[in-house]
């Protein structure tokens, strides 16, 4: 079948606004160009129908032709239609974006090396990752799908789920240990420590318990080390970058570590581990889990969250109050 010739549409987006305002100055600013620009494409598409359209009148101003009056009563239906089919289409690409809020340094680090894992399982799914602002719901006003927390709230009226947790110990740089070699904790007496400041201005964070090197030396039973000196970087994924490069000995938390032991970037060279107390939370609204894809994304995160600490979900219940895992 043969498609029906069409008029230019720029044209006819000109005469629907012109009709609207009876004003080429008026659709000029609306359709942000000249009055001339409309009047020029008034003029092509008059030129394309062969009639006018517009009698111009410099002391009337513009009226329809009895060509005009035929034409007019259809653009607003037509374009409405137009807008209705567009609206469903975006409304359908909306409802296959999912919107993930997440800290800047699990982003970059655990989250990134799995996200070609996710895009191969959910090839329709739309991830838009955005950066939290702070530990709590309220420091994170913008409109979101889910939501992950290191710490455990408080969560009022949310579905609240253990994720995964971290470990801290130490790491550095594979070269470093040819150097200066570490066999035990006392030999990091002569190392340059690196500190993760991330959240030392954060007063939310106080309740977290995260150790710093002081608390770390002392649950290792170093002797004499004095755990407050050193490199500070108040980012968690900088620190790993810091390290990998060679600069000192940083604490790591397992999660943050995890893609630079991965690819050897960095090693654990004491196997103390700090106890398993600091948790990653999957926080979003109950209702939101309707949606299948923001369901499929909740569950894929749990997953990935099992699978990093190496356990079985089985069994594991989700909880309101997830202050019983900190």
């Amino acid at each position: 079948m043969k498609h029906r010739e069409l008029p230019p549409l720029r044209a006819v987006l000109a005469f629907e606004a012109t009709v609207r305002h009876m004003s080429f100055t008026d659709a000029a600013r609306e359709l942000d160009v000249t009055p001339s620009a409309v009047s020029q494409q008034i003029r092509s598409l008059e030129q394309y129908l062969g009639v006018t359209l517009f009698e111009r009148d410099p002391a009337r101003g513009l009226t329809l032709t009895t060509a005009g009056q035929v034409c007019a009563p259809a653009m607003q239906p037509l374009f409405d239609s137009l807008g209705h089919v567009f609206e469903q289409v975006r409304t359908e690409h909306e409802r296959k974006t999912v919107t993930l809020l997440v800290s800047p340094s699990l982003t970059a680090t655990w989250l990134a090396i799995r996200l070609a894992r996710f895009r191969t399982r959910f090839p329709d799914i739309n991830l838009r990752i955005w950066v939290n602002q702070g530990l709590q719901v309220t420091q994170n006003p913008m409109e979101h799908d889910l939501a992950i927390y290191l710490g455990g709230g408080p969560f009022e009226d949310a579905r609240v789920d253990l994720m995964m947790s971290d470990t801290v110990y130490p790491v550095c740089a594979p070269e470093l240990l040819v150097k200066h070699p570490i066999k035990n904790v006392d030999d990091l007496r002569a190392q340059h420590l690196i500190h993760d400041d991330t959240m030392i201005w954060n007063r939310e964070s106080q309740n977290l318990g995260l150790p710093d090197w002081p608390a770390w030396l002392a649950f290792a039973k170093a002797h004499d080390i004095d755990g407050s000196w050193g490199l500070r970087i108040q980012s968690s994924s900088s620190v790993m970058v810091a390290a990998a490069a060679g600069l000192g000995v940083a604490l790591a938390r397992s999660c943050i570590a995890e893609p630079y032991l991965t690819t050897g970037q960095l090693v654990k060279p004491l196997a103390i581990e700090y106890p398993r107390r600091f948790a990653y939370y999957l926080v979003c609204d109950s209702h939101a889990l309707a949606r299948l894809p923001v369901a499929q994304v909740h569950a894929w995160l749990l997953e990935e969250g099992d699978a990093t600490m190496g356990i079985d979900r089985i069994g594991r219940p989700s909880t309101e109050a997830a202050n019983e895992y900190s």
